[in-house]
């Protein structure tokens, strides 16, 4: 039997990376040893960097408030995006039935992004819940079939 142990570096140490050791159980010894700070190859680094910025574990607690704010700061680029989108269609010379297409369609994009936050909320809420069998596609059906 072997015991796999993986490991990251303190944030100090170095911001990304990963590392492990491989123990058999019955030598009581490591037979196998990658140092996350000495050893990570660049694959490892990208990969770690990817995870802290997706998931926001990085810093102390001002970093991570202003992390999410500029995250939210993206979605009003989109919505904002989609608003000016449909006043620069709103001119007269435009035909009545191009206005109400590009009306109907702003709103179809606007709905389905605000739509988004509820249920994301939600789908969050309800991965915490103490439920037995919490899969990926479970989480995946409720969020889709939410929004």
């Amino acid at each position: 039997m072997e015991i796999a142990l993986e490991t990251k570096p303190k944030p100090s140490a170095s911001f990304a990376g990963s590392g492990y050791v491989l123990m058999k159980a019955a030598e009581a010894k490591p037979s196998s040893v990658k140092s996350p700070t000495t050893d990570a190859t660049y694959v490892d680094w990208v990969k770690s960097l990817v995870y802290h910025l997706h998931f926001g574990d990085f810093g102390g607690r001002t970093l991570r408030i202003v992390y999410f704010v500029l995250g939210l700061l993206g979605c009003v680029v989109i919505i904002s995006g989609i608003m000016i989108w449909l006043v620069a269609r709103e001119k007269p010379n435009i035909p009545a039935y191009k206005r109400k297409f590009n009306f109907w369609a702003a709103n179809l994009f606007i709905s389905m992004s605000l739509g988004m936050l509820p249920v994301t909320a939600f789908t969050f809420i309800v991965i915490k819940l103490p439920l037995p069998l919490i899969k990926v596609l479970s989480i995946a059906f409720i969020f889709i079939v939410g929004w």
